[in-house]
Protein backbone atom coordinates (compact mmCIF):
# COMPACT_ATOMS: atom_id res chain seq x y z
CA UNK A 1 0.00 0.00 0.00
CA UNK A 2 1.38 3.28 -1.26
CA UNK A 3 -1.11 5.76 0.86
CA UNK A 4 0.07 7.24 3.95
CA UNK A 5 -1.47 9.57 6.68
CA UNK A 6 -1.61 12.94 5.78
CA UNK A 7 0.47 14.65 8.86
CA UNK A 8 0.29 18.15 8.06
CA UNK A 9 -1.11 19.36 11.64
CA UNK A 10 2.17 18.10 13.11
CA UNK A 11 4.65 19.67 10.64
CA UNK A 12 6.07 22.61 12.53
CA UNK A 13 7.04 19.33 15.23
CA UNK A 14 8.12 16.95 13.64
CA UNK A 15 7.63 15.26 9.84
CA UNK A 16 7.66 11.81 8.21
CA UNK A 17 11.05 12.87 6.00
CA UNK A 18 12.68 13.44 9.33
CA UNK A 19 11.52 10.23 11.13
CA UNK A 20 12.66 8.32 8.30
CA UNK A 21 15.67 8.89 8.78
CA UNK A 22 16.05 6.74 11.58
CA UNK A 23 15.89 2.93 12.37
CA UNK A 24 13.42 2.20 15.12
CA UNK A 25 13.64 -1.74 16.24
CA UNK A 26 10.56 -2.60 18.77
CA UNK A 27 11.76 -5.65 20.85
CA UNK A 28 8.10 -7.18 21.86
CA UNK A 29 4.74 -6.03 20.98
CA UNK A 30 2.47 -6.75 23.85
CA UNK A 31 1.34 -3.62 26.22
CA UNK A 32 3.90 -1.90 25.70
CA UNK A 33 5.21 -2.48 22.09
CA UNK A 34 2.25 -2.85 20.55
CA UNK A 35 0.54 0.72 21.49
CA UNK A 36 3.79 2.06 20.65
CA UNK A 37 4.49 0.92 17.16
CA UNK A 38 0.75 2.29 16.20
CA UNK A 39 1.79 5.54 17.89
CA UNK A 40 4.59 5.07 15.62
CA UNK A 41 3.66 4.48 12.36
CA UNK A 42 0.94 6.96 12.90
CA UNK A 43 3.35 9.70 13.98
CA UNK A 44 5.07 8.97 10.68
CA UNK A 45 8.07 6.35 11.64
CA UNK A 46 8.38 4.20 8.60
CA UNK A 47 11.56 1.99 9.24
CA UNK A 48 10.50 -0.06 11.83
CA UNK A 49 10.83 -3.90 12.71
CA UNK A 50 9.58 -6.44 15.48
CA UNK A 51 10.15 -8.96 17.12
CA UNK A 52 8.21 -11.49 19.11
CA UNK A 53 7.22 -14.75 19.54
CA UNK A 54 3.61 -14.41 21.13
CA UNK A 55 0.28 -15.23 19.61
CA UNK A 56 -2.71 -12.57 20.48
CA UNK A 57 -5.36 -14.29 22.71
CA UNK A 58 -8.38 -12.98 24.25
CA UNK A 59 -7.45 -11.68 27.80
CA UNK A 60 -4.55 -9.38 25.36
CA UNK A 61 -7.17 -7.38 24.25
CA UNK A 62 -8.07 -4.98 26.71
CA UNK A 63 -4.74 -3.98 27.29
CA UNK A 64 -2.71 -4.53 23.75
CA UNK A 65 -3.39 -2.87 20.23
CA UNK A 66 -5.45 -6.02 18.77
CA UNK A 67 -9.30 -6.78 18.31
CA UNK A 68 -11.25 -10.09 17.84
CA UNK A 69 -10.13 -10.54 14.45
CA UNK A 70 -6.46 -10.72 15.49
CA UNK A 71 -7.17 -14.08 18.43
CA UNK A 72 -4.88 -16.79 17.54
CA UNK A 73 -2.34 -14.88 14.95
CA UNK A 74 1.17 -13.55 15.64
CA UNK A 75 1.21 -10.61 17.89
CA UNK A 76 3.73 -9.28 14.98
CA UNK A 77 1.44 -10.21 11.91
CA UNK A 78 -1.53 -8.63 13.72
CA UNK A 79 -0.06 -5.77 14.52
CA UNK A 80 1.92 -5.40 10.68
CA UNK A 81 -1.89 -5.52 10.08
CA UNK A 82 -3.17 -2.78 12.23
CA UNK A 83 -0.79 -0.54 11.05
CA UNK A 84 -1.09 -0.92 7.62
CA UNK A 85 -4.48 -0.38 7.52
CA UNK A 86 -4.37 2.58 9.53
CA UNK A 87 -1.30 4.68 8.57
CA UNK A 88 -0.43 2.81 4.89
CA UNK A 89 3.28 2.05 6.31
CA UNK A 90 4.57 -2.20 6.07
CA UNK A 91 6.48 -3.07 9.02
CA UNK A 92 9.34 -5.53 9.09
CA UNK A 93 8.51 -8.61 11.42
CA UNK A 94 10.08 -10.59 13.00
CA UNK A 95 7.96 -13.81 14.91
CA UNK A 96 10.90 -15.25 17.29
CA UNK A 97 12.55 -14.22 20.30
CA UNK A 98 15.51 -11.37 19.58
CA UNK A 99 18.79 -12.18 20.45
CA UNK A 100 22.13 -11.26 19.41
CA UNK A 101 21.97 -12.97 16.36
CA UNK A 102 20.24 -9.96 14.77
CA UNK A 103 21.85 -7.04 13.55
CA UNK A 104 19.97 -3.83 14.60
CA UNK A 105 21.08 -0.05 14.39
CA UNK A 106 19.53 3.05 15.16
CA UNK A 107 16.48 3.25 17.92
CA UNK A 108 16.28 -0.02 19.72
CA UNK A 109 13.20 -0.19 22.07
CA UNK A 110 12.30 -2.90 24.52
CA UNK A 111 8.71 -3.57 25.42
CA UNK A 112 9.39 -6.83 26.91
CA UNK A 113 7.78 -7.92 30.75
CA UNK A 114 10.52 -9.59 32.31
CA UNK A 115 13.85 -8.50 33.88
CA UNK A 116 15.38 -11.44 32.62
CA UNK A 117 14.73 -10.55 28.58
CA UNK A 118 15.66 -7.03 29.23
CA UNK A 119 19.45 -7.94 30.49
CA UNK A 120 19.53 -10.11 27.63
CA UNK A 121 18.66 -7.41 24.86
CA UNK A 122 21.42 -5.36 26.98
CA UNK A 123 23.60 -7.87 26.78
CA UNK A 124 23.01 -8.02 22.82
CA UNK A 125 23.24 -4.68 21.76
CA UNK A 126 25.48 -2.93 24.67
CA UNK A 127 28.79 -1.22 23.02
CA UNK A 128 26.54 -1.39 19.68
CA UNK A 129 27.81 2.07 18.21
CA UNK A 130 25.06 1.78 15.69
CA UNK A 131 22.55 1.83 18.25
CA UNK A 132 21.97 5.15 18.79
CA UNK A 133 19.76 5.12 21.69
CA UNK A 134 18.46 2.08 23.64
CA UNK A 135 15.11 3.02 25.30
CA UNK A 136 13.90 0.39 27.92
CA UNK A 137 10.14 0.91 28.75
CA UNK A 138 8.68 -0.67 32.04
CA UNK A 139 5.14 -0.67 33.24
CA UNK A 140 3.25 -1.84 36.08
CA UNK A 141 -0.37 -0.97 36.34
CA UNK A 142 -0.36 2.45 37.48
CA UNK A 143 3.41 3.42 36.88
CA UNK A 144 5.35 3.97 33.85
CA UNK A 145 9.30 3.86 33.73
CA UNK A 146 11.36 4.56 31.13
CA UNK A 147 14.97 4.81 31.07
CA UNK A 148 17.31 5.63 27.83
CA UNK A 149 20.94 5.19 27.30
CA UNK A 150 23.39 5.71 24.56
CA UNK A 151 25.05 1.74 24.58
CA UNK A 152 28.19 3.39 23.72
CA UNK A 153 28.71 6.04 26.37
CA UNK A 154 30.59 4.55 29.28
CA UNK A 155 29.41 6.77 31.72
CA UNK A 156 25.56 5.79 30.63
CA UNK A 157 26.12 1.95 30.22
CA UNK A 158 26.93 2.50 34.08
CA UNK A 159 24.48 4.37 35.03
CA UNK A 160 21.69 2.11 33.28
CA UNK A 161 23.09 -0.70 34.83
CA UNK A 162 22.09 -0.03 38.02
CA UNK A 163 18.10 -0.57 36.99
CA UNK A 164 18.88 -3.74 36.07
CA UNK A 165 18.26 -6.55 38.52
CA UNK A 166 17.26 -10.42 38.35
CA UNK A 167 13.44 -11.98 37.88
CA UNK A 168 13.71 -13.11 41.40
CA UNK A 169 14.15 -9.12 43.13
CA UNK A 170 11.46 -7.92 40.94
CA UNK A 171 8.12 -6.99 42.35
CA UNK A 172 5.78 -9.93 41.30
CA UNK A 173 2.18 -8.10 40.60
CA UNK A 174 -0.89 -10.67 40.18
CA UNK A 175 -2.11 -10.91 36.19
CA UNK A 176 -4.73 -9.58 37.32
CA UNK A 177 -2.29 -6.19 38.00
CA UNK A 178 0.02 -5.79 35.66
CA UNK A 179 -1.54 -3.56 32.75
CA UNK A 180 -4.80 -0.92 32.28
CA UNK A 181 -5.60 0.72 28.94
CA UNK A 182 -4.44 3.95 29.84
CA UNK A 183 -1.23 3.30 31.60
CA UNK A 184 -0.47 1.50 28.01
CA UNK A 185 -1.87 4.12 26.03
CA UNK A 186 0.15 6.74 28.24
CA UNK A 187 3.86 4.22 27.79
CA UNK A 188 2.76 4.29 24.20
CA UNK A 189 2.91 8.43 24.21
CA UNK A 190 5.73 8.66 25.94
CA UNK A 191 7.85 6.59 23.92
CA UNK A 192 6.93 8.48 20.87
CA UNK A 193 7.40 11.85 22.03
CA UNK A 194 11.11 10.09 23.21
CA UNK A 195 11.55 8.91 19.51
CA UNK A 196 10.68 12.11 18.32
CA UNK A 197 13.36 13.84 20.77
CA UNK A 198 16.03 11.62 19.56
CA UNK A 199 15.14 12.90 15.91
CA UNK A 200 15.16 16.32 16.57
CA UNK A 201 18.07 15.97 18.74
CA UNK A 202 16.07 17.67 21.62
CA UNK A 203 17.65 17.47 25.53
CA UNK A 204 15.64 14.13 26.82
CA UNK A 205 16.36 12.33 30.39
CA UNK A 206 17.72 9.25 31.11
CA UNK A 207 15.09 8.28 33.37
CA UNK A 208 11.52 9.23 33.50
CA UNK A 209 9.56 7.62 36.40
CA UNK A 210 5.27 8.66 35.87
CA UNK A 211 2.81 8.01 38.20
CA UNK A 212 -0.42 7.59 36.65
CA UNK A 213 -2.69 7.05 39.63
CA UNK A 214 -1.26 10.94 41.23
CA UNK A 215 -0.63 12.06 37.91
CA UNK A 216 3.04 13.09 39.03
CA UNK A 217 6.35 12.58 38.66
CA UNK A 218 7.89 10.13 40.95
CA UNK A 219 10.48 12.17 43.13
CA UNK A 220 13.92 11.82 42.58
CA UNK A 221 13.23 9.55 38.87
CA UNK A 222 14.01 12.50 36.32
CA UNK A 223 17.59 12.22 35.57
CA UNK A 224 18.87 14.52 32.68
CA UNK A 225 21.69 14.38 30.59
CA UNK A 226 24.41 16.94 31.20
Amino acid sequence: MTTRLDHWRQMDEITPTQLSKFAVTVIGVGGIGSFAVEALTTMGVSNITVYDDDTVELHNLSSQAYDLRHIGMKKVEAIRDRCQEKSGIVIKIHAEQFSNKQPVSGIVISGVDSMESRVDIWNAIRYNPTVCFYIDARMGISVTRIHTVRPWDVNEILHYEKTLYTNEKAVQQACTAQAVIYTTYATASFLANMVKRIVKGDPMPMDFHFDHNNFVMIPGHLTQRS
